[in-house]
């Protein structure tokens, strides 16, 4: 059965390469995660009856991602004999000849981190009629400059309205997001819901918003709403947020793997003469360049 060792080597060299092509930028330093901090968060809320309250978070998670680029190999051959059966002075000797295959293999090893923030509230009481929100507000800090993007998303029951067309779904919830109070009119609507068939009804919507840049040591406020009309009930509200990548490293590595030495051939070896034949063979030829000479000089 053949074998094959493999020998690895990660190279210690790490350089910061900004990669437009792949939409990742790369640091100038590498940074201590987590880059993002969360302070001074609160929740309220207006007509959901019960107590809004924060259940989840705020939580900072920092991922570590990784892939593999810029593959390359190289193929060496190496060849060598080895004598199974040695010569005589009369029996020839046999020889193998072998190869063997050194395959170095090279890549890039790509590797950067992100942050993600994450809040949850919870509403566990009965919704009032009438409009109502859950608010979420704090401030966010990075330890370099990066940019923070928001998502928000909700979930709550409605009571489907009738229309001349049927069953329809009512303005269901709707987002802000800003570094202050928001108006009415700022707020973002989601309209969106599958019908069902029956009269009440659940529903998720989600929103993304537009990110903010923060800078380096900077505190940065945010103020996040979700609002709910009539007849549409918010049990959960939530607030994600995610870093830019940072910390873009690129690593060279190498692996080396040493294939099985494989039999190509096989050669004959010539017998090996005895001392005796050696001497005889000499002396017969220091006659033979006795009689050149002889014959030389006779000819002068």
């Amino acid at each position: 059965m053949s074998t094959s060792t493999k020998l690895s080597v990660s190279t210690s060299i790490t350089r910061a390469l900004a990669l437009g092509v792949l939409g990742v930028l790369a640091t100038g330093a590498y940074a201590s995660s987590p880059i993002l901090s969360v302070t001074n968060v609160v929740t309220d809320s207006s007509n959901v009856g019960g107590i809004a309250e924060i259940t989840y978070g705020p939580s900072i998670y920092t991922g570590s991602h990784s892939y593999n680029y810029n593959h390359t190999s190289t193929t060496v051959s190496d060849f060598s004999t080895e004598v199974d059966t040695a010569p005589t002075t009369t029996t020839p000797g046999l020889a193998y000849n072998y190869q063997t295959n050194t395959t170095t293999y090279t890549w890039d090893r790509h590797t950067w981190n992100h942050d993600s923030l994450s809040i949850d509230v919870t509403s566990n009481g009965a919704n009032q009629a009438g409009g109502k929100w859950i608010s979420l507000t704090g401030s966010v800090q990075s330890s370099i400059d990066t940019t923070l993007s928001f998502d928000l998303s909700a979930s709550g029951n409605f009571t489907s309205i009738e229309t001349p067309l049927g069953s329809a779904a009512p303005l269901l919830a709707s987002f802000y997001l800003g570094d202050s109070q928001p108006t009415l009119s700022s707020l973002s609507s989601v309209t969106s819901a599958s019908l069902e068939s029956l009269s009440y009804y659940s529903y998720t919507s989600s929103y993304s918003t537009a990110s903010f840049n923060l800078l380096a040591g900077v505190s940065q406020n945010f103020v996040a709403y979700v609002y709910a009309p009539t007849d549409v009930s918010v049990s959960s509200f939530n607030l994600d947020a995610y870093t830019s990548n940072y910390n873009y490293v690129v690593t060279p590595q190498t692996q080396i793997y040493v294939g099985p030495k494989t039999l190509i051939g096989a050669s004959a070896l010539a017998p090996i003469p005895e001392p005796e034949t050696y001497a005889m063979m000499l002396a017969g030829l220091g006659l033979v360049g006795a009689m050149i000479r002889r014959r030389t000089n006779a000819t002068v």
